[in-house]
């Protein structure tokens, strides 16, 4: 056990972060959007149900969350990844869940952004 929270204490911390706006409308459409990440999501799509034009939804999002939609939506799906990616689904799976267009795609992003590749991030 102890060498189990030893490992853990020296992971790095994730550079994730895609905080939820308290903003209702905002809110409501990133929870949505939560319960099925996807790239495929734009923007033009997050406006109208939230019911905003695409600039007053832009506008709005970047000043709840500090940064853009785009930006948020990656950081969702690559938290959404891990999940799925500890949960036993194959890197192929996970990607195509999420909309990459290739699980090379979604590799590239990742360790990008993490560091390490999808199959070996566990």
């Amino acid at each position: 056990m102890g060498s189990l929270l030893h490992e853990i204490a020296s992971m790095p911390a994730l550079s994730l972060n895609a905080p939820l706006p308290a903003e209702p409308r905002l809110a409501t459409v990133c929870r949505a959007f939560l319960q099925q990440p996807s790239l495929q999501v734009g923007i033009d799509e997050m406006a109208h149900r939230a019911g905003m034009s695409r600039c007053t939804f832009t506008r709005h999002f970047r000043l709840h969350t500090g940064i853009s939609y785009i930006e948020w939506r990656q950081q969702a799906s690559l938290l959404a990844a891990i999940v799925m990616l500890g949960k036993g689904q194959s890197v192929t799976q996970v990607a195509m869940d999420l909309g990459y267009s290739s699980s090379s795609a979604f590799a590239t992003v990742f360790k990008q952004v993490l560091g390490e590749v999808p199959s070996r991030y566990f």
